[in-house]
């Protein structure tokens, strides 16, 4: 497994090199989308031996980020395989920030290289979080989609700084307040609501959520406690129906042993934390 974080250029394999499966793991910066082209390749044609797979997005121990649910493709779609032939050309772009080359060369005298480009994304909407701080501002534009911030492996505290999740701005209307309150109301998903703000984490890279929270409402100000999420992966998740134009604006932040204090944050611990 080689990670690379916005470096572009030319990445080469020969066999020999590495055993079994292997991948060539691309993140971008959160605005940034990744073009991904197989530039050479000498290749046996046994699949068995020599296969390489360019993805829209990651897979790890079998979880694909960003997830079936989050992402506007189909999961056909996002996998481009190359076996035999020399398959130069081969291109893919990624939807969001998260690129990878999945590989198995085993033949002698197999190889391969692919070239990567870090291009400018207008849209940033599923973002996989390299670093372990950063400020996202996600929206759904008006439309039905979900839209999400991921932490690569590390336990986050998440800063809420603005919600407008189902409350205001509706698609079609002039601005106005639901049920005519100011303020977030917990458990929106439990109680029927298609639009609303998830807060969570897995063990691993996984946006199946083993514990969470949901909320929705408007608040223009900072909460006035933070969430502490210890996962091995945390997740904020904005699900969106397409009938409100939804934002949120978070700080997320490796979380650290000072932010365990319950009467400063809410803290939720996946099962293997709390074990």
């Amino acid at each position: 497994m080689t990670v690379s974080h916005s470096e572009s250029g030319l990445f080469s394999l020969s066999s020999g090199d590495l055993d079994g499966v292997c991948g060539l793991y691309l993140v971008g910066r959160p605005n940034e989308k990744i073009v991904v082209t197989l530039e050479t390749a000498q290749l046996s044609g046994d699949c068995q031996q020599d296969i390489l797979v360019m993805v829209d997005g990651w897979e790890l121990n079998g979880n694909v980020v960003p997830s079936q649910e989050d992402h506007l493709l189909p999961l056909s779609k996002r996998f481009v395989e190359v076996c035999g032939g020399d398959g130069a050309g081969t291109q893919i772009v990624s939807s969001q920030n998260a690129a990878m080359v999945q590989f198995k060369i085993k033949n002698p005298g197999s190889k391969f290289s692919v070239s990567v480009k870090y291009i400018p994304n207008p849209d940033p909407c599923n973002i996989l979080m390299s670093e372990i701080t950063g400020v996202f501002k996600i929206s759904n534009h008006g439309a039905e989609r979900n839209c999400s911030v991921t932490t690569l492996l590390f336990p986050a505290k998440i800063s809420l700084l603005e919600v407008n999740v189902g409350a205001r701005l509706s698609k079609r209307s002039a601005p106005r307040q639901r049920r005519g309150f100011i303020g977030l109301v917990p458990e929106c998903s439990e109680m029927g609501e298609k639009d609303f703000l998830e807060l969570g984490g897995s063990e691993d890279l996984n946006t199946q959520l083993q514990t969470k929270s949901t909320l929705c409402g408007f608040e223009p100000k900072p909460t006035s406690k933070d969430m502490t999420i210890l996962c091995g992966s945390s997740t904020l998740r904005l699900v969106s129906s397409g009938e409100y134009r939804n934002s949120v604006t978070a700080l997320v932040q490796e979380a650290t042993i000072d932010d365990l204090d319950s009467t400063k944050n809410i803290v939720m611990t996946c099962p293997q934390f709390g074990a």
